[in-house]
């Protein structure tokens, strides 16, 4: 009676096993294939280019890229786009890089934000000015040390609106990174950047990336600018997106030529500090595709938990039925085979969406990183409360 109450119990353990293994199957393919279908809507789509105004933002991290992106930018293909660059950066070096740059291209727009304002978000302030001054309806927002790789960025980007349309979702990749840590760096990355991308292909659009943003200025307007999260530092490409998607559709333009790749001096440092501010952000919206993601971590620790029951089940039954080798040596097989199978499911569909983003592809270090995410975004979570997110801290 004993044996056949405990093969129940090994039995419904499997059966858990299984299914948890294939909700989390469902989960990154889906994923995956969402990305992959919006790659190919986007490189098949061929709009009217629209006039557009870039506002680039330069401070004292980045401002030594200004030689590479301006250019990239200026030399652009689009017939009719403006650039102005708003400048945060007291350093007398930075006034000298944008008087070349004016010089060699003189319809660019130049203003200066001191970086010692106070009880301000200087970025809010900064895309404030600059979407006032623009004069084009269509805005795209970069940084100075995102560099466009084709010469269709603004065609791209700008094509992607329609009537209905208040944003336009597009990506920047980091550049190459070899410091300590940077595999799991990138592989966090992907993880949430395909799944912020991928909820707003579905409709579900809760964060955008900064440094490839390109919305309408009547949208910006109607919303009254950030005038609901001006006392937080952050909160300008997700906080605010969650606002104007009320009123407008939000697209994500993924075509090859919209991507642009991040110069970023430090990678790691930038990791950290983009980390940090999501993590306090992502608390004021609390999208259902987080939600999703917490309980995804939430299965796979019970799926982790049973595969390990299923195994020592089939151990102690070996111990108590020595002359029975064959269920434990079945519940131990079934149980590898459940877990290599979801886990090179996983790897293989991380490396298909990592390549479609433009990121290192990793294999091996996969299932580590996956056990090791949600403990280190608990450490960035408890981290981000106690930094300083308010304009007056």
């Amino acid at each position: 009676m004993q044996s056949t109450e405990s093969l129940y119990l090994i039995t419904a353990i499997a059966t858990f096993c299984f299914i948890i293994a294939g909700i989390q199957t469902i989960y990154i393919l889906r994923r995956k294939f969402s990305l992959k279908r919006q790659i190919k809507e986007c490189q098949n789509d061929f709009q009217p280019p629209q006039p557009i105004s870039v506002i680039v933002f330069t401070d004292k991290t980045n401002s030594c890229f200004l030689e590479q992106s301006i250019p990239a930018i200026m030399e652009q293909s689009h017939h009719d786009f403006e650039v102005i660059v708003i400048n945060s950066d007291s350093f007398a070096t930075t006034d000298d890089i944008l008087t070349r740059l004016s010089i060699k291209y003189p319809s660019i727009r130049t203003t200066f934000i001191p970086d010692t304002s106070c009880n301000v978000s200087i970025r809010k302030l900064s895309a404030t000015l600059g979407i006032k001054a623009a004069s084009n309806e269509l805005i795209l927002m970069t940084d100075a040390d995102c560099v466009p790789k084709s010469k269709e960025w603004l065609t791209r980007m700008s094509q992607k609106f329609d009537g209905t349309t208040g944003a336009v979702i597009g990506y920047c990749h980091n550049g190459h990174d070899n410091t300590s840590g940077h595999r799991y760096r990138e592989f966090d990355t992907v993880m949430t950047d395909s799944q912020y991308l991928a909820s707003a292909i579905r409709g579900h659009a809760f964060r955008g990336d900064r440094r490839n943003l390109a919305l309408r200025k009547s949208a910006f307007f109607d919303n009254k600018g950030y005038s609901r999260t001006m006392n937080l530092k952050y909160g300008d490409d997700d906080i605010f997106l969650n606002e104007i998607k009320r009123f407008s559709k939000i697209k994500v333009e993924l075509s090859e030529e919209s991507i642009l790749e991040s110069k970023y001096p430090i990678p790691a440092n930038f990791y950290i500090s983009d980390k940090l501010h999501r993590m306090f952000t992502i608390g004021k919206i609390n999208p259902k595709a987080i939600i999703a993601s917490r309980t995804m971590t939430l299965l796979r620790f019970f799926y982790l938990l049973s595969l390990a029951c299923l195994i020592c089940a089939g151990i102690l039954f070996l111990l108590q039925n020595t002359d029975e080798w064959i269920l434990p040596a079945i519940l131990t097989g079934y149980s590898v085979i459940i877990y290599l199978t979801e886990a090179i499911i996983h790897i293989l569909s991380y490396r298909s969406i990592a390549k479609m983003l433009q990121a290192p592809k990793l294999f091996f270090t996969i299932p580590i990183f996956r056990v090791w995410r949600p403990i280190a975004n608990l450490r960035f979570r408890s981290l981000a409360s106690r930094s300083d997110n308010y304009t007056w801290e």
